[in-house]
């Protein structure tokens, strides 16, 4: 695992060293911009990690967070639930598991309307495990018990806890 970042450059050499130790089977996790926003300019990075932030149209706002795989043992005894942050626009690999998603209600950007994205996924990328939540803009969220309980999980199933 490593720490969060968000933003900032990778150089080359590092993120060959990164993707080659997750295809290895280091865990890989990250919630909200960790993995979305980090290396903006590293596409092998992004092509690993399975997702990139685009856009969080209307910033903080109420929305759901849908789950669509309560069977998923990261999501075991979690229901739908509605959210208060940034709800994440990201683009996102068609192979990622998709645990839960939200859809845009089209507030402020008609543009987005009826569109749903991932909010929570995992992937196997070689031997490695990446684990994404877009949850957990701001410190408070933590005491969100089902976000905390998620990122919990999630990142314990990427480090194969």
């Amino acid at each position: 695992m490593i720490p969060n970042i968000t933003g900032d450059a990778l150089d080359r050499a590092s993120e060959k060293n990164l993707i080659a130790a997750v295809r290895g089977g280091v865990g890989l996790g990250g919630h909200h911009g960790a993995l979305a926003t980090s290396f903006r300019d590293a596409w092998d990075f992004h092509y690993m990690t399975g997702v990139q932030w685009v856009q969080h149209p209307g910033d903080i706002r109420d929305y759901r967070v849908d789950i669509v795989r309560a069977d998923d043992p990261v999501m075991a005894g979690i229901e739908s639930f509605d959210y208060r942050s940034e709800q994440y626009y990201v683009l996102y690999d068609q192979t990622v598991d998709i645990l839960a998603t939200t859809t845009f209600d089209g507030v402020p950007d008609p543009m987005v309307r009826g569109v749903t994205v991932p909010v929570v996924f995992k992937r196997q990328f070689g031997l490695g495990r990446i684990f994404y939540s877009s949850l957990g803009h701001q410190a408070h969220e933590f005491g969100h018990a089902a976000m905390r309980t998620i990122l919990r999980r999630g990142l314990g199933w990427a480090a194969r806890g």
